[in-house]
């Protein structure tokens, strides 16, 4: 690829409230910016299934998330790739946090588009100072709701 001319950016996704705790290790519980289920059908191993609802990432839970984007981009770049796109966009979790149907927080992260726009901005800010801004993207939606509740 690279001989071609080409280049490979690797996409960095959370799904957030997204999954089905059939669909992922252990069944553990989706988590999302708050405690608001997507009300998406989900296919499972035993049929189609709700999404329930998550658990509220708290504030530690963001910054480790945080983390986890940066070492996902210099993971990226470790393995080959030319940069990173951060997924921003499809009612996954940065898309959540962005959205005001989807994120009903009162704190830092919730409320103001300010507010709801902090941890994408950081999740991109940190990815940049990690791997440069030149390796960096970021893909955001064209419209504000995320998946599942219309309120917003």
């Amino acid at each position: 690829m690279h001989a071609g001319g080409g280049a490979l950016f690797i996409q960095l996704m959370h799904v957030g409230r997204m999954p089905h705790p059939g669909n992922i290790a252990h069944h553990r519980q989706p988590a999302g910016p708050p405690a608001i289920s997507a009300e998406q059908e989900m296919p499972t191993a035993t049929g189609p299934q709700k999404t329930p609802v998550p658990r509220e990432l708290s504030i530690d839970d963001i910054q480790a998330t945080i983390a986890d984007f940066r070492h996902a981009a210099a993971s990226a770049i470790a393995a080959g790739a030319d940069g990173a796109e951060i997924h921003g966009a499809n009612g996954y979790l940065l898309h959540q946090f962005l959205s005001p149907n989807a994120n009903h927080r009162t704190d830092a992260h919730g409320g103001s588009v300010e507010n709801r726009s902090r941890f994408a901005v950081e999740v991109a800010r940190t990815a940049a100072e990690e791997i440069g801004a030149d390796r960096t993207g970021i893909r955001i939606s064209p419209r504000l709701p995320a998946r599942g509740d219309r309120r917003g």
